[in-house]
């Protein structure tokens, strides 16, 4: 039987992070650096400093100013911004050649944009703060499911029959068939790469809130944002299925349910095209 570790060991060789996102977080790391540092290390890099202003000047942010150079997109985003959009776009092309064979990657990357944005619409809503982690964390929080597509075929072709033929959650057949699920993957490949700790955490217990252990209200709002994302797909999803924990963790009530996904339906496009070309 596979095991968490035995997948991320194979994984980290088939998609790796590129090399500037490393030297950026370094930057971030390292209390002597400045904004000019992580700017001029952006800027070496032409296809990400078009990405970053692309995002910077789109009404994600919504800045009145037009953003022209990587200088400026670090004084008004901020380093942990630009950080975190560089993250974005590294993850989204580390997975960028993957087969598409078992998973329709469109599709993937527009439930997990939806999910981004629903987590950064609920994080406003309750005054959590960086909404930008929060959209990265509900972007990032089904890679655990590329991986298992992509070195265990077979066995997801078992998992997804039984999920169809025993209408539970998926996360619960993994369990049963695996011994883990893709929670769990996709957060010790986040381990791996030695992303954010709070990404890590929203990852590994989006499924079970309750079993968060740091990063209890950025948990508790992912799995939010994934029922509301899921909810477009499966007519029967609702608030109702959301776990109790999380309304109460986030003080939010299930009457934000639909606003929050007409409100993500609306951004949904654009959002797209700020990170797919």
């Amino acid at each position: 039987m596979s095991t968490v570790w035995g997948l991320i060991s194979n994984t980290v060789k088939l998609f790796s992070l590129p090399e500037v996102y490393f030297r950026l977080k370094d930057i971030l790391d390292d209390p002597h650096s400045s904004m000019n540092d992580m700017a001029a290390m952006i800027s070496h890099d032409p296809g990400l400093t078009a990405r970053v202003l692309r995002v910077a000047n789109s009404a994600f942010f919504g800045f009145r100013a037009r953003i022209e150079t990587i200088h400026q997109a670090t004084n008004v985003l901020g380093t942990q911004q630009v950080h975190d959009l560089a993250l974005a776009t590294s993850v989204t092309g580390a997975f960028a050649s993957m087969s598409s064979d078992m998973v329709n990657m469109s599709n993937f990357w527009r439930n997990s944009v939806s999910c981004g944005l629903a987590s950064r619409l609920l994080a406003e809503h309750c005054n959590a703060l960086h909404g930008e982690r929060l959209f990265i964390a509900g972007l990032l929080h089904d890679i655990g499911h590329l991986v298992m597509y992509q070195l265990m075929p077979a066995q997801m072709q078992q998992i997804l029959l039984n999920h169809e033929q025993q209408n539970d959650s998926l996360f619960l057949v993994e369990r049963e068939l695996l011994g883990f699920d893709y929670a769990q993957v996709g957060s010790a490949l986040m381990q791996a790469w030695g992303l954010p700790n709070s990404l890590q955490e929203a990852t590994a217990y989006h499924p079970e809130p309750g079993n968060a252990k740091d990063c209890i209200l950025e948990t508790a709002i992912v799995h939010i944002a994934t029922h509301i994302t899921s909810s477009d797909e499966n007519s029967k999803l609702s608030a109702r299925d959301i776990d109790p924990f999380a309304w109460h963790m986030t003080a939010l009530t299930p009457e934000i349910f639909e606003m929050i996904a007409q409100q993500t339906r609306q951004q949904l496009d654009e959002t797209m095209s700020l990170f797919f070309n």
